[in-house]
């Protein structure tokens, strides 16, 4: 079984759908809050993403390793249901889904 929109859309268009949908989410969505479920889904979709890239730039890596961090704590906060800081939900903007999707789009034109 195929999938319709390989059928339908240029290869270059589904190579934007990733990126594009994070940064419609993150407007849409995170306009004033970034969750850390989401967080940490963001940082699991930029390793996934960049994993195999060779040459990534450092500032990038360090963007990645960064959202890492911040996710993994997320994800263990939420799940042993422990609020954290205030400063962990301001910093964490800075890897919003919307922010993802750019850098996203960046790592496509190092593809």
């Amino acid at each position: 079984m195929e999938i319709w929109a390989f059928q339908f859309l240029p290869k270059e268009l589904i190579l934007l759908l990733g990126p594009i949908s994070l940064i419609v989410i993150g407007f849409l969505v995170e306009k004033y809050y970034t969750g850390r479920i989401t967080l940490f889904a963001n940082a699991m979709a930029l390793i996934s993403f960049f994993w195999s890239i060779q040459n990534v730039p450092f500032l990038v890596i360090l963007y990645i390793n960064i959202a890492t961090i911040l996710g993994i704590v997320g994800l263990i906060s939420y799940a042993v249901k422990h609020p954290l800081f205030e400063a962990y939900y301001h910093f964490g903007k800075f890897f919003s889904s919307a922010i993802t999707g750019i850098v996203l789009l960046y790592g496509l034109t190092l593809v």
